[in-house]
């Protein structure tokens, strides 16, 4: 048996560390993933065995609110705007002279409760994906730019997907219960710089391809508490695109899942539950979206539904397990454990300590590359 382990901690210190458990899937699609994690971020073959996990774009969906929040572990839509302008400040400033046409986008709590939300929203991530490419045809732009501006593009994208999260919820939250939890997740994902330690020599994470035995095992499914396959590359999935009705992307940033690094999404959405088999069909109008947008719904390769990786234990009932998980707001420790052996590593620290952080080690990169060049022009 192979387990996933995470515990979560109250940053508020009201509640106890709470263990949440997951068995890995015994078949491609589990092995391929759990194969990943082992060799890119946690275990004795690690390749990057003390990358941090990325807090910042961790707990999405979890605040039903567009103002502020005391919550210590859970960042709010008034900070995220805050970060959103001061991004948008440094790419404006890094490229002003260099061709890239200037950001003309502020993000208030205002602004994204007004008319102009889903097109500030389009518009935010059309510029990422200029800025920034693809995994596999990387831009211009982002291969010119210095580290603090490299941070200040992963803004752009972390950002404008947590603020949607949250909009999102506050929005269905005059439906129901359940339905204000179907943007609720915790991303377990390694994006980011080393900020903690520094690694000299730079060492990257693997992405391994999806086989084709792999993508047999992806369904519309898409039950609360699984781990299911991140989405660890850039642009937009089949689905997001055609929920967001967006005019401002490329098809060409549009694609489903094509790799594994062992990162990770743990569904909160309360509406389907774990064995329920739920939904059981793709939409038939996201079917028309598809073929009228040129894509063929009978390619597995795009990967339109949901690859579950690991299945959730239950404790007790769903729901119940659901309130204890949201009583907590951080993820303290994440790991597996196969055959009588563990591998399970401690992330002490919390997500404003790491957003400081990378932007710190930022500036201190980009100032000692400066004074190597200058100290190479005056020799």
């Amino acid at each position: 048996m192979r387990e996933i382990v995470m515990v979560l901690r109250d940053l508020k210190g009201v509640e106890d560390p709470l263990e949440v458990k997951w068995e890995v899937e015994d078949n491609p699609l589990g092995l391929e993933w759990f194969y990943a994690l082992k060799q890119n971020f946690i275990g004795p073959d690690a390749m990057c065995p003390l990358h941090p996990l990325e807090k910042s774009h961790c707990l999405n969906g979890w605040i039903d609110t567009v103002g502020g929040t005391n919550n210590p572990g859970l960042r709010d839509i008034p900070t995220m705007c805050d970060e959103l302008n001061w991004a948008i400040r440094t790419v404006n400033n890094f490229y002003k002279d260099k061709g890239y046409p200037h950001i003309d986008l502020h993000f208030t709590p205002e602004a994204l409760q007004s008319d102009q939300y889903r097109d500030l929203m389009n518009q935010l991530h059309h510029h990422f994906e200029l800025l920034i490419g693809q995994v596999w045809d990387v831009s211009d732009w982002f291969k010119m730019a210095n580290r603090e501006t490299i941070y200040a593009i992963r803004v752009l994208n972390n950002n404008c997907h947590q603020i949607e999260n949250i909009i999102n919820s506050v929005d269905l939250q005059k439906i129901s219960s359940d339905r204000k939890t179907l943007h609720q997740s915790i991303m377990l994902s390694f994006n980011g710089i080393n900020w903690l330690h520094p690694d000299k020599e730079k060492k990257q994470y693997m992405r391994y391809n999806v086989t084709d035995d792999a993508y047999d095992y992806w369904s519309p499914n898409y039950e609360w508490g699984h781990l299911y396959a991140y989405y660890c590359q850039l642009g937009k999935r089949h689905v997001e695109a055609f929920y967001d009705e967006d005019p401002h992307i490329d098809h060409k940033n549009i694609s489903g899942i094509r790799y594994f690094t062992g990162e990770a999404t743990m569904n909160l959405c309360t509406m389907f539950a774990p064995g329920s088999g739920m939904p059981k069909e793709q939409r038939p109008e996201f079917i028309k979206w598809l073929v009228d947008n040129g894509f063929d719904p009978e390619d597995k390769k795009n990967a339109y539904g949901h690859g579950v990786v690991a299945r959730i234990e239950l404790p007790m009932d769903y729901k119940q397990y659901h309130d204890e998980i949201i009583k907590r707001n951080d993820v303290y420790k994440l790991g597996w454990r196969e055959n009588g052996v563990e591998s399970i590593r401690e992330f002490d620290y919390t997500w404003k300590e790491q957003v400081l952080g990378e932007i710190q080690i930022s500036k201190d990169i980009d100032n000692d590359e400066l004074e190597a060049k200058r100290a190479r022009q005056r020799n």
